[in-house]
């Protein structure tokens, strides 16, 4: 079953304020930030080993922020502490909002946007990285495409001729001499 995630309405808030605010939170709860980017944080409660502990995530929408906290520790149930670690997060949040200037906003997030990870790795985003695929990554040079028709009409051919070639006798490893000479004038 999937962890609950909480909304908080951010609609009078600027994409720096909501950014600042959101890690100045963490930070206060006395939480370890794991990643930081445009698009959040994920932080960890800094609890001791043999009790709770929680991973929450801060995702930053247009007007919004989900907040989910899933549990990390051995602990079997957690007993309320990820909801309660979500309601600590929003409390703080709500009351930091006006705890920041415009200017300390901007410097704040000036110091934070240098940790912000490259677009490509960012865990918070969709992934837009294009996906693998075997068909056309390796036998992309068999396929005929603008300017490129001549090679892969030659390595068809070739192969078209191989199978031949075996269909007819020759030996597929190691052909023998009086075979390749009955088969030179097509192979030239």
């Amino acid at each position: 079953m999937g962890e609950p995630v909480h909304t908080l309405s951010l609609e009078v808030l600027t994409k720096k304020q909501r950014l600042v605010i959101a890690f100045e939170t963490i930070k206060q709860l006395g939480w370890r930030i794991k990643f930081v980017s445009d698009a959040g944080v994920i932080a960890y409660t800094d609890n001791s080993s043999f009790s709770w502990n929680g991973e929450i995530t801060v995702k930053l929408e247009q007007d919004t922020a989900s907040i989910k906290c899933v549990t990390i520790s051995n602990v079997m149930l957690d007993y309320g502490q990820s909801k309660i670690a979500v309601a600590q997060y929003m409390a703080s949040f709500e009351k930091m909002r006006s705890a920041f200037t415009d200017e300390e906003i901007n410097k704040l997030y000036k110091q934070y946007e240098r940790d912000f990870v490259p677009a490509y790795e960012d865990i918070l985003k969709p992934d837009t990285r294009p996906r693998f695929n075997v068909v056309t990554s390796y036998w992309w040079f068999l396929l005929p495409g603008k300017n490129y028709f001549i090679t892969p009409f030659i390595v068809f051919l070739n192969i078209l001729v191989f199978i031949i070639m075996v269909c007819a006798g020759v030996g597929v490893f190691e052909p023998e001499t009086k075979s390749m000479i009955e088969w030179e004038p097509i192979l030239l």
